[in-house]
């Protein structure tokens, strides 16, 4: 179905983006294109792709992604507590341009107040 604003793919890349996840599943991505995740040779593995080398990879972006989310819920924190205070400015009627002139929805602005409302709760929760 294709929805107003939305641009549709090609064929092309479709079929491109198919093709490279096939090949992410089946684990070849990174190998020489001749071998398989069964029985390639130790050899034509690069030092990277060595299992215990990608398990030290996949903790450290792991982790990165856990400060990753702590930081954006930090920040969404603190531009929630930023249009709490400019709400509180302004009179009625005037909110929805000025969120308008900031290029933010009212929908975004709701999620971030909530959330700086919210930070007492949020940060009792078990961390990322």
């Amino acid at each position: 179905m294709n929805l107003p604003g939305r641009r549709v793919a090609s064929a092309a890349v479709r079929a491109s983006v198919k093709h490279a996840t096939s090949r992410l599943h089946r684990g070849l991505i990174g190998l020489p294109r001749h071998a398989s995740h069964h029985g390639a040779a130790q050899s034509k593995v690069e030092a990277s792709n060595l299992l215990p080398d990608l398990r030290e990879r996949l903790k450290a972006e792991h982790a990165a992604v856990g400060t990753a989310l702590r930081r954006s819920v930090e920040r969404s924190m603190a531009a929630g507590d930023i249009l709490l205070e400019a709400k509180a400015q302004l009179g009625h009627g005037e909110w929805l341009p000025w969120l308008a002139s900031c290029d933010i929805s009212e929908r975004t602005a709701q999620r971030y107040m909530r959330l700086a409302r919210h930070r007492a709760v949020i940060s009792q929760r078990r961390p990322l």
